[in-house]
């Protein structure tokens, strides 16, 4: 999976996660589900390999991400990532409402 999306669910975890293992979880999920579905509408997927076209895994991926300045696309993905994330947990910044 792409990091930033990675890092995007985390950050809606944080903001609307469980305190209690008898807290709901639909909130979270709907709120995951709609990061990774604008994502995917935005760029077509979510899998860092499809989007980079690179295996960063690997010596060749390396290579290749660094030669083909990879960096600034993964840059777009953060930046969009980070925006979709805050849309979706905008009422409960607003409202200081943190799990």
């Amino acid at each position: 999976m792409c990091g930033a999306v990675s890092g995007g669910i985390m950050m809606i975890g944080l903001f609307t996660g469980r305190s209690a293992s008898t807290d709901s979880i639909t909130e979270t999920y709907n709120k995951v589900q709609k990061l990774l579905e604008e994502f995917r509408l935005r760029f077509g997927s979510t899998n860092c390999r499809e989007l980079t076209g690179c295996d960063l895994g690997t010596d060749e991926g390396q290579k290749f991400f660094k030669e083909n300045d990879i960096k600034k696309t993964c840059r777009t993905f953060t930046e969009e990532a980070t925006r979709i994330s805050l849309s979706v947990i905008e009422d409960k910044i607003r409202s200081g409402r943190v799990s």
